[in-house]
């Protein structure tokens, strides 16, 4: 009960901070533009072609803390045996999965999935979203919450099939679609570890722009925005 009264009173301050952000205007909206519509970090890679969402979990009993039974969901053996295989094909491709941790850091994450099938009706593009997404938020180490957008294509290639897999990280995600409020993640240590959390942006609550960036927010004339904590 306790947990449920939890979540609705976050649920009730995100709605009501959401209603009453204050627009941006002048450089924190164009930094808050540019960093919703760029991406700080992107990383590419061919990975195997994963087994297919309907084998990706497998129903099971678990025993809950009363003792009881109740019916849960679980990787299926196909599916822990591709994680594996997929995160040692990234290992000897030379990707730096730990440095990969790093550069995703507070990040909100597109991704892009070009399946290359061996026949031309094998599956459909949404097939391996799922499992991949997965797959790429274990190796960088976040919740796949962060995900904001996924997108799937389907190509052909007898001779080869694999997936071709794009990971895109933004600073800023415009959460209406159409121009704000806009959200950052941060991440603060406490007493039981480290936390990740969404931010609202707000005139002086703004990220400083990733190194990638700069360059484009300096020719839009924003050096001087402020961005005090």
């Amino acid at each position: 009960m306790e947990g449920r009264q939890r979540k609705e009173q976050t649920a009730l301050s995100t709605k009501e901070e959401w209603q009453a952000a204050r627009e941006l205007s002048g450089g924190a909206l164009r930094l808050a533009q540019v960093l919703a519509t760029r991406p700080a970090v992107c990383f590419s890679a061919v990975l195997p072609t994963p087994p297919g969402i309907n084998h990706w979990w497998e129903p099971y009993t678990a025993q809950n803390k009363r003792g009881g039974r109740v019916a849960s969901l679980r990787l299926t053996g196909d599916a822990t045996k591709y994680k594996a295989r997929a995160e040692r094909v990234l290992l000897e491709s030379g990707v730096d999965v730990v440095g990969l941790e790093d550069q995703f850091a507070d990040l909100w994450l597109h991704l892009e999935v070009v399946s290359y099938l061996a026949t031309p009706l094998e599956r459909d593009a949404d097939g391996p979203l799922k499992p991949l997404q997965d797959v790429l938020c274990a190796i960088l180490g976040v919740d796949d919450a962060r995900v904001r957008r996924v997108e799937g294509r389907v190509l052909l290639d007898p001779t080869t099939p694999r997936v071709h897999v794009t990971v895109s990280g933004y600073q800023v995600w415009d959460s209406s679609g159409e121009g704000g409020p806009y959200y950052m993640m941060r991440t603060r240590v406490g007493p039981t570890g480290p936390r990740t959390e969404p931010l609202l942006l707000t005139p002086r609550r703004l990220p400083d722009p990733h190194p990638s960036l700069q360059s484009i927010l300096a020719a839009g004339g924003d050096q001087g925005v402020s961005r005090d904590r």
